[in-house]
């Protein structure tokens, strides 16, 4: 462990640290404290702001379709339920659609991938089980 990285930690989780910060995001505040001015920002490409959509299209020229990353900013996360609702629903704070939609895409499909790697599973470790061929 390089000199001082112990020390440091500690310091971080030290009440004395924190006295008269408020955050809702300690791991963001922590990093950032950890890796103050030895680390390079990325564009919105890697890390594409939903809620500000429509300022990074025109001063950028980046949008949700091309970036690598998208960063679900603010109180509207596609993965929480009352958000899918409001989504669905049409609630017009719940923008750009699209994002949300790629995102349960993605989330489905991972959760049906994960299914059928357990059934396999399961399938294989039972007493005289034999799976069909070409599972």
């Amino acid at each position: 462990m390089e000199e001082g990285c112990y020390d440091s930690l500690l310091a971080l989780v030290s009440p004395e640290t924190w006295r008269g910060t408020t955050t809702t995001h300690t791991d963001q505040i922590v990093l950032n404290r950890c890796f103050a001015g030895r680390q390079t920002l990325v564009g919105w490409t890697y890390d594409f702001a939903l809620p500000m959509a429509e300022s990074i299209r025109l001063r950028d020229g980046v949008c949700a379709a091309t970036a690598k990353v998208l960063h679900f900013a603010g109180p509207i996360k596609p993965w929480m339920p009352d958000a899918l609702l409001r989504w669905t629903s049409g609630d017009p704070r719940f923008k750009p659609i699209q994002a949300f939609k790629t995102w349960w895409n993605v989330y489905v499909d991972c959760l049906a991938a994960a299914h059928v790697q357990s059934a396999r599973a399961r399938l294989r470790h039972r007493q005289g089980c034999v799976p069909p061929a070409g599972s």
